[in-house]
């Protein structure tokens, strides 16, 4: 399966508590969609944000671990998870997630999911998976930490 990649358990970058994404707050992000894009904005919980809900996050080179955006969707069962995310590419965005690694968890804190949409177009790729914006997840223990793996291929 294409981009499909095949996790090498705990796998973390030796840096990986100082690789924070500094997120932009939910406000800031939602000025910045685009027309046409369904957005689900959360005042409170999100119904389909459940505690214990596994939860998935694709990073690696200019992506950081910390960062806010995260998947329901299992990336290892996507043909291309790289488009299905919209992920970052090194084109229009000048940032690249070389797809290296993968968090697994689960939802803790259902409240702490501010934004659910389908994930934006980026550098080419198409968008449209599932996307979760956590923000600050690390601080809060908004997700649980289930498994964190190397990814080969990588996404």
């Amino acid at each position: 399966m294409s981009g499909a990649g095949h996790y090498a358990n705990n796998l973390l970058p030796s840096n990986a508590t100082s690789q924070l994404d500094h997120t932009p707050t939910p406000g800031a992000a939602s000025s910045s969609i685009p027309d046409g894009v369904p957005i689900t904005t959360i005042n409170g919980s999100d119904p389909s944000a459940t505690p214990g809900q596994s939860i998935y996050r694709v990073y690696g080179g200019d992506s950081r671990a910390g960062g806010a955006s995260w998947s329901p969707i299992d990336p290892s069962t996507v043909p291309n998870f790289r488009d299905a995310a919209g992920l970052p590419s090194g084109g229009a965005s000048g940032a690249t997630n070389t797809g290296q690694f993968v968090i697994e968890g689960t939802i803790v804190d259902p409240d702490a999911v501010v934004l659910v949409r389908d994930a934006l177009p980026l550098d080419g790729m198409s968008g449209g998976a599932s996307e979760y914006i956590i923000p600050n997840w690390q601080e809060t223990g908004a997700i649980g930490i289930t498994n964190v793996s190397g990814a080969n291929p990588a996404f």
